[in-house]
């Protein structure tokens, strides 16, 4: 595990392997997107794992890293954006302590998609 800069997109990803092989992915943001200079609140804008690892406790570990180093930073708040039908999703988040915000908002990939996210966000408290 561990974490990379990348000089594009913005942002800070975080990777967990296996040998040589990547099965989880984080990408978050400091100050969260919107936020400005506020680095009290940041972002969590993707987090993936690979279904063959899904139940293997790889998310978990990657949520309880990305608070931690949340924490070790003085973020006060995290927010997160998600499908609002993707319920494994949506229960993941709310077992680390994600509580539904008042954001709603069509997906922004493909016009008239169809398709609707939801904010989430927690404060950061270790």
């Amino acid at each position: 595990k561990g974490w990379l800069s990348l000089p594009e997109p913005p942002g800070d990803d975080w990777v967990v392997g296996e040998g040589e092989q990547i099965v989880g992915w984080a990408h978050i943001f400091v100050p969260a997107r919107g936020y400005a200079d506020d680095a009290s609140v940041a972002e969590v804008s993707a987090i993936y794992v690979s279904p063959s690892y899904w139940g293997a406790g790889v998310g978990h570990l990657m949520m309880n890293e990305l608070i931690e180093r949340f924490a070790a930073e003085a973020v006060q708040t995290v927010t997160l954006w998600v499908m609002e039908d993707n319920t494994r999703a949506r229960g993941f988040y709310e077992r680390h302590g994600f509580v539904l915000a008042e954001g709603r908002r069509e997906l922004g990939l493909v016009k008239e998609s169809g398709v609707w996210e939801v904010s989430y966000a927690r404060r950061v408290l270790l």
